[in-house]
């Protein structure tokens, strides 16, 4: 049975014990992901494909390294 119930606000939430991911954090999570979905579809992850993708030069030269070792050991492990 699907019941409908009312969404709590992120200020009733409880956060003890859990650190709000850094902004760089998420945006080498999105650009792994990303890199990993371009590969699969048989695209060459480099810059252009990344900045087509939504992510800035700056982004890319910041932590394109980061997010490529995240991206092969993920792609590995599954």
């Amino acid at each position: 049975m699907i019941t409908i119930q009312q969404q709590k606000s992120a200020a009733s939430m409880p956060t003890r014990g859990f650190a709000k991911p850094s902004p760089e954090a998420s945006t080498v999570g999105r650009m792994a992901q990303k890199m990993l979905e371009l590969a699969s579809n048989g695209r060459i992850v480099d810059r252009d494909a990344l900045i087509q993708a939504g992510f800035t030069r700056a982004e890319i030269s910041a932590h394109s390294e980061d997010a490529a070792d995240l991206a092969n050991a993920t792609g590995r492990a599954g």
